[in-house]
C-alpha cells in the first residue's frame, strides 16, 4: 500500500473540503430542520428511509437523527462470521498485508497485533445506517479507547492524509469466539464527535450475533481482524448489508 505524496494545490483543496463538512457536521447536523430540508439533505446524500424504523422525514427533527436511524429489520446469513454493518469494503487483508507501507500495528496501538492475521476494512458513507452489531456470538475481552483526531477516513482521502487511520479516535473491542479471537476497531471520522457504546458491549460480558453493540455519528470506518486466517466471501469494493456473511 504504497502512497504517494499529492499536489500542495490539490491538498489545500481538499483541506478546504474538509472544513466545508467539518462545518456542516457540526452545526447544520444538529440543528432542527423543516421537513422540506431534511428531504433535500436526504436526496442529494442519496439516504433512502425505506428501511428505517421510522420511514416518513417529518419523523426526525435533525440531520443527526436521521444518520443515527435504526434499521426495521435486520436479516442474518448462517454463517459464524457475518457482516457487523451496512458499508462498502474498503480494504481486505491476509498475512501478506503485514508487508505493506502502512502498519496496522501502529494504528492498533498495541503489542500484540502480530497474532491477527486476516481482516476487512469497512467504510460508513453518510447514506448507510450507522448503528453496529455483533458479527459473531463472543465474549467481550477487553475494550479501550484511544484518543485522536476526527478527521475523514474514506479512501479518497487516505490518499492525501494517509495517517487518518492511525491518529483517528478509535474504539478498540477485543472478542473471544467459539474459533479464536477477533478485533472491532472502531474509528472516528470526521464530524464524529460521539463513539457511543450500547450497554451490552461490556468487560467481560457475553453478545450474541446481530446484537446491537454500537453507533457512529455521521460518517465513520471500521476494522475487523482475527488471529484465524480467514477466506473473506467478499471482495473489495462490494457493498455489504447488515448481516451479510463474510466467510
Amino acid at each position: 500500500m504504497k502512497l504517494s505524496s499529492p499536489n500542495p494545490t490539490i491538498r489545500f483543496l481538499y483541506l478546504v473540503a474538509c472544513f466545508i463538512t467539518w462545518f456542516f457536521s457540526n452545526l447544520v447536523a444538529r440543528a432542527k430542520m423543516p421537513k422540506w430540508a431534511l428531504k433535500i439533505l436526504c436526496k442529494v446524500l442519496r439516504i433512502d428511509l425505506s428501511g428505517a424504523e421510522k420511514k416518513d422525514v417529518s419523523d426526525y427533527s435533525t440531520f443527526l437523527e436521521i444518520f443515527l436511524r435504526t434499521p426495521e429489520a435486520i436479516s442474518l446469513d448462517p454463517s459464524p462470521l457475518v457482516a457487523p454493518c451496512q458499508g462498502l469494503v474498503e480494504c481486505v487483508f491476509n498475512t501478506n498485508f503485514f508487508q505493506a507501507e502502512i502498519s496496522l500495528k501502529g494504528f492498533l496501538n498495541l503489542p500484540d497485533f502480530e497474532s491477527f492475521k486476516s481482516g476487512l476494512g469497512i467504510y460508513l458513507s453518510p447514506s448507510d445506517f450507522h448503528v453496529v452489531y455483533s458479527p459473531l456470538d463472543s465474549r467481550v475481552k477487553e475494550i479501550l479507547r484511544v484518543n485522536g483526531k476526527l478527521t475523514t477516513v474514506n479512501r479518497r482521502s487516505i490518499l492525501f492524509e494517509a495517517q487518518n487511520w492511525f491518529l483517528n479516535e478509535r474504539l478498540i473491542v477485543d472478542l473471544v469466539g467459539n474459533s479464536g479471537n477477533f478485533r472491532l476497531i472502531f474509528v472516528g471520522a470526521l464530524g464524529v464527535s460521539g463513539l457511543k457504546v450500547e450497554e451490552a458491549l461490556m468487560t467481560g460480558g457475553s453478545i450474541q450475533q446481530g446484537q446491537r453493540i454500537f453507533s457512529f455519528e455521521l460518517g465513520s470506518f471500521i476494522w475487523l481482524v482475527s488471529d484465524l486466517d480467514l477466506n473473506f466471501c467478499v471482495k473489495l469494493g462490494q457493498k455489504l448489508r447488515i448481516g451479510q456473511a463474510l466467510i
